[in-house]
């Protein structure tokens, strides 16, 4: 009946039931019968755990896909960020990664071309506002604070300092005498108002600016000015002229300009006198 190995679905008191007929050699065969629940209930765990097997791998290599893309866009974007902050001028914007692979290799070398453009923009800035023969700030530094102190609508008073006689002295001299004499007095007016608001605007014209100020203190500065050139001892004897005015808000500065301009040609009209 039975020639090869056969497997049979049957129902038995209600319950859906398998078995596998095996024939022997001696023509009998081996049944083995087992319920249908029995094994599906093992191919549903057996299933089971392949399904959650793969769903927690799955969820691995998501969550590690995830950091590993994050390690490597993350400061990728911090670069990049950056660098355009650098682009638009902002050298103070921080580039921070301490990764050991080609980002934290080449954001060290950002940080290091930033840090050096940093120190170059500050020489070029102390070149381009600082007189170069005495080491006060020139007429371009005079510009820029002055239209800063305008914009901030702050009360400052301006002071104008002519020397007298370089021309004579560069004539008569020579023009390291000359030289010699500008330097002192930048020296001279740097020791009464301090060095940050200092210029020589002209070949012997200085500019002094005092903030917070009133006629008083102004009067004051002016004649310890002018006690200071004559204490000081130099070879080639001199004296500088000086006039300031105030600015006060909304005040036009052109005319506290020619306000102090006028009052130093006056102070050397007096001192020819």
């Amino acid at each position: 009946l039975f020639s090869e190995e056969t497997l049979y679905e049957y129902e038995f008191e209600g319950k859906k039931r398998k078995i596998a007929v095996k024939p022997l050699n001696n023509d009998m065969c081996l049944a083995v019968t087992v319920l249908a629940s029995e094994i599906n209930a093992s191919l549903n765990s057996l299933i089971t755990i392949i399904l959650c097997a793969t769903i927690f791998v799955s969820i691995f290599a998501i969550v590690a896909s995830f950091f590993l893309a994050y390690g490597i866009t993350k400061p990728l974007s911090d670069l990049t960020r950056a660098a355009q902050e650098v682009s638009n001028g902002n050298l103070d914007v921080p580039i921070n990664c301490n990764s050991q692979d080609e980002v934290g290799i080449l954001s060290k070398i950002m940080q290091e071309t930033v840090d050096k453009l940093k120190i170059r923009i500050e020489k070029m800035n102390v070149l381009a506002y600082t007189d170069n023969l005495t080491g006060v700030n020139n007429n371009t530094a005079y510009i820029h604070d002055i239209e800063k102190l305008v914009e901030q609508d702050k009360k400052f008073a301006i002071f104008i300092i002519d020397v007298n006689g370089l021309k004579i002295v560069n004539d008569t001299c020579g023009h390291d005498k000359g030289n010699e004499l500008i330097i002192t007095v930048a020296r001279c007016i740097s020791e009464i108002f301090g060095d940050e608001f200092v210029y020589r605007i002209g070949g012997d014209e200085f500019v002094a600016i005092k903030t917070n100020i009133n006629d008083e203190k102004c009067v004051y500065l002016r004649e310890l000015l002018k006690q200071k050139f004559l204490q000081n001892k130099t070879i080639v004897k001199y004296s500088a002229a000086v006039g300031y005015s105030i600015y006060r808000t909304n005040k036009d500065f052109e005319q506290v300009f020619k306000e102090a301009d006028s009052k130093m040609y006056e102070d050397k009209k007096n001192m020819k006198m």
